[in-house]
């Protein structure tokens, strides 16, 4: 008895092993649809300018394939009523690169400071405990446990730069610019 309750149980896992293998398969409905080479479509229509024709396909398939998927949504800012009302502005560190020097400045949130001649610095937020997800940019506490200010950078008119800069990881998406460095230092409240 012991050897057909044994032939039993090898049977009931190989069953079992060939579903399971079977069942993780995937079968396809139809074959993957393959875009077509440009080099055979080239060479199998004489009538196309391959120095023009080509060009425009593959900029009008680009246009298709950016239009047919939508951009994620941006996240909203939302800075929450308490923050506004304890912090009024952000000092920071300009650096410049030529000789290293270091000059700290203070800049009133919504407003502007000339970094030097044509180069000018917005801030436009300042979130003490920054937190972004899915949906929102927003302060976790009003406690400046993650600063980080959004600033705009214009050089001659001209915006160079819009992003947060964090005082906590400064090299987190950083202000790139050929003579300056801009870093945030802390907030100052009220």
């Amino acid at each position: 008895m012991n050897s057909k309750v044994y032939m039993l149980c090898k049977y009931v896992l190989l069953v079992c092993f060939c579903l399971t293998v079977y069942s993780c398969q995937e079968a396809p409905d139809k074959a993957p649809e393959v875009p077509p080479n440009p080099t055979e479509f080239k060479s199998k229509s004489p009538q196309v300018d391959n120095n023009s024709s080509t060009e425009a396909v593959s900029s009008e398939a680009v246009q298709a394939h950016e239009d047919a998927i939508p951009a994620p949504p941006k996240p909203e800012l939302v800075v929450p009523s308490n923050v506004k009302e304890t912090w009024r502005a952000v000092k920071f560190s300009i650096v410049v690169k030529e000789d290293n020097k270091t000059e700290s400045i203070v800049v009133d949130i919504g407003k502007e400071y000339e970094i030097h001649a044509g180069l000018t610095l917005k801030v436009i937020a300042f979130l003490p405990d920054f937190k972004m997800d899915s949906v929102t940019i927003t302060s976790v506490t009003n406690t400046p446990n993650n600063p980080a200010a959004k600033v705009e950078i214009e050089e001659n008119g001209k915006n160079i730069f819009t992003g947060w800069l964090y005082s906590k990881y400064p090299d987190i998406h950083p202000f790139e610019h050929q003579k300056y460095a801009v870093l945030l230092v802390e907030g100052i409240s009220k």
